[in-house]
């Protein structure tokens, strides 16, 4: 784990969270677009591994899911997207 995510406390990475709950204005983010508000915000690809990895298992305010999506019927492709709901 990166030093810079791992000496953040639990109250500091509910704190971050929220921020990217309150930027995208919505109750659900997916993995990518988690990914891609902590990238342009300068953390590493490592650091936002390891926030990911701290926010489901350790935040308590976030459950975690996969959505999954048919390019057609019958699909020919079926994409799988990972996602956060903030709960409290």
């Amino acid at each position: 784990m990166s030093k810079k995510i791992e000496s953040l406390n639990i109250k500091e990475i509910r704190k971050l969270i929220r921020e990217a709950f309150k930027h995208y204005n919505r109750k659900e983010i997916y993995k990518d677009e988690f990914y891609n508000y902590f990238k342009n915000k300068g953390y590493t690809e490592e650091e936002v591994d390891d926030l990911w990895l701290r926010t489901i298992g350790e935040s308590k305010i976030v459950k975690w899911g996969i959505h999954f999506e048919a390019d057609q019927l019958p699909p020919k492709k079926i994409i799988k997207r990972q996602f956060i709901k903030l709960t409290k």
